[in-house]
């Protein structure tokens, strides 16, 4: 007999071999719905836009002022980790023994 605690802390009996194939089955039925949740969300995320959300000019201006603002956002996260991480000096420079 085994017991195992999940998420929702309720205590799982698994006493035979059916039982188990059982609960493989339903856990595995999770996975494959939370991979096709993870699969809608990035298909959302990383499409392209449709003719229709970009038919207005303000539309297409919000869409690049948007892209560049994320690229602004991700160039000043590089420059911010480079600093504190101390540049290239504490990469390249030899070690004192």
């Amino acid at each position: 007999m085994q017991q195992k605690n999940n998420k929702a802390h309720d205590t799982i009996v698994i006493d035979s071999l059916e039982a188990l194939a059982t609960r493989k089955q339903q856990l595995k039925d999770d996975i494959d719905s939370a991979e096709e949740r993870l699969a809608t969300i990035w298909h959302d995320m990383f499409r392209q836009p449709t003719a229709e959300e970009m038919s207005s000019p303000t539309k297409r201006l919000m869409a690049t002022i948007t892209s560049a603002s994320a690229l602004i956002d991700g160039a000043l996260l590089g420059w911010k980790l480079y600093r504190r991480l101390g540049g290239t000096s504490k990469w390249f420079r030899r070690k004192k023994k």
